[in-house]
């Protein structure tokens, strides 16, 4: 788990990784973008329904940890067709 954004070359190379197709290097760049400042990208993350959906519920957490005011957002997502989302 990467404790330090900074280690892997800061928010822009993790959102970077988020591009690549391995899941659970996925997974790690979301949990380290939540160890960021907030800016919308783990919202987005969640929200995409063509990411994988341990990878989305990984970012429902982040977001939930990042900016507990931004928790509303994530209503929409208890109807979501993932379990795994749902449940987050």
């Amino acid at each position: 788990f990467v404790k330090d954004p900074a280690a892997v070359g800061g928010p822009a190379r993790l959102r970077d990784l988020l591009g690549e197709a391995d899941g659970a290097l996925q997974r790690e760049a979301v949990r380290a973008l939540a160890e960021s400042p907030a800016d919308g990208t783990l919202l987005a993350v969640a929200r995409d329904g063509g990411r994988d959906p341990d990878v989305r519920a990984e970012a429902v957490l982040g977001v939930a940890r990042q900016s507990p005011g931004a928790v509303g957002d994530l209503i929409p997502l208890l109807w979501d067709g993932a379990a795994a989302v749902r449940v987050e």
